[in-house]
């Protein structure tokens, strides 16, 4: 990945593989993905209510993390912060 564009394509690839297409198997899924699970309750929404927005929290976490007590773990991203 080059860029934040083919980033944020491919989260959006991921995203819904993760939620339309990917079987699970947690508690009462039956194997079925999130969406279907959705159907098989009654629920009718089309493949892309599956598929929330992305954005990154790149520029917004500093200004919450910050304050909180103990490891600043965006230290490792702070040269890009600059």
């Amino acid at each position: 990945i080059g860029s934040v564009g083919e980033f944020l394509e491919y989260a959006g690839r991921w995203q819904y593989y993760y939620n339309v297409r990917r079987p699970h198997f947690g508690h009462d899924m039956k194997g079925n993905t999130p969406l279907a699970q959705l159907r098989e309750n009654g629920v009718v929404l089309p493949d892309t209510v599956a598929c929330f927005p992305i954005f990154l929290l790149d520029e917004y976490a500093p200004q919450y993390v910050t304050h909180l007590p103990g490891n600043d773990v965006l230290v490792h991203y702070s040269f890009l912060m600059t």
